[in-house]
């Protein structure tokens, strides 16, 4: 698959705000256990909503964004790259990706949750 030198992608740009604009990137090379999703849909969610304007609080379940004292509130910056759902399909392997199972081509969906322990509403902790 061509992998172009760049890509537009769309940026928060004014912290504090709901406010984004569309930029040209350089198309990053995969390091060592990644892979390179060229993105055909990318989605934005109630947490951009909250990230954009810099909130602690959750509107729609008047809960903490973050329950745990140990995790940290860090604000959006200008020129951070939004959205973090989506699908597309894979451009590139990155160095020890050849056993991985994935393949150039290959259609991908992206979920940004690492764990969830189910203890909360949310499931972010």
């Amino acid at each position: 698959m061509q992998v172009p030198q760049t890509h537009k992608a769309v940026v928060y740009d004014k912290p504090g705000i709901i406010s984004t604009r569309i930029v040209e990137l350089d198309t990053p090379s995969p390091g060592p256990g990644q892979i390179l999703v060229k993105m055909w849909v990318k989605l934005l969610t109630g947490w951009h909503l909250v990230a954009l304007t810099s909130q602690t609080q959750y509107p729609f379940w008047n809960m903490p964004l973050r329950p745990q004292p140990h995790d940290e509130y860090e604000p959006v910056k200008s020129g951070q790259v939004g959205g973090h759902e989506g699908v597309g399909v894979v451009a590139q392997l990155g160095p020890s990706c050849e056993h991985s199972g994935v393949n150039i081509g290959d259609r991908v969906g992206i979920k940004w949750i690492v764990s969830a322990c189910g203890n909360c509403m949310v499931g972010w902790c």
